[in-house]
């Protein structure tokens, strides 16, 4: 893919992540998050590689197939923390962790 078109697809996910514009979900694999829009879908998986964390971004089609990837290194900086950001806020979208946390602190409470 086309540097220029992956920033601007990775600062519009960014930025209508942030506003919660998007739904991002869960899958089978804890450590990638899935957003479908009207007739394609975006997931963005994080890697665990030995020295350091990767992003990869999948680009699907109204069929679900795969039809292009990104990965995201440390090595360009602006693409891997807006990478980062986008996986931490889908992960608190699709996971909802404050309900809980405010359920568990109730019952400290109590």
């Amino acid at each position: 893919m086309d540097k220029q078109k992956f920033n601007l697809i990775l600062d519009g996910l960014l930025e209508k992540t942030v506003q919660e514009k998007l739904e991002w979900e869960t899958t089978a694999d804890k450590n990638t998050f899935l957003m479908v829009l009207k007739d394609s879908a975006v997931s963005i998986r994080q890697n665990y590689e030995m020295t350091h964390i990767s992003y990869t971004f999948e680009f699907r089609n109204a069929n679900g197939e795969v039809v292009d990837s990104v990965t995201v290194f440390k090595v360009d900086r602006s693409e891997r923390e807006k990478a980062r950001r986008i996986f931490d806020l889908a992960s608190r979208q699709s996971l909802k962790p404050d309900p809980t946390v405010d359920r568990i602190l109730e019952q400290l409470a109590a």
